[in-house]
């Protein structure tokens, strides 16, 4: 068989079989991410043994201490 410039209907389903497109991610329903989300409130005993190192906090309970500094005011901070 002589080589042709033009491909066989046979060689590009074989080409697109052989190198298959990556998976495209699903997008993420609206309501699923609502419902995992918890509602945060914080006292003033938690804010404080947060600064105090007594006690952990995760990246959204932080950014609430931030939000809600007026309301919470700790009592003291750290030197």
């Amino acid at each position: 068989m002589t080589p042709t410039p033009y491909l066989l209907r046979v060689e590009i389903i074989y080409r697109q079989m052989a190198s298959p497109e990556p998976l495209q991610p699903k997008p993420v329903c609206i309501d699923k991410v609502d419902k995992t989300v918890k509602k945060i409130t914080l006292s003033r005993a938690d804010v404080d043994a947060i600064i105090q190192r007594t006690r952990g906090a995760s990246a959204v309970e932080l950014e609430y201490v931030i939000a809600h500094s007026k309301e919470i005011e700790p009592q003291r901070w750290p030197t």
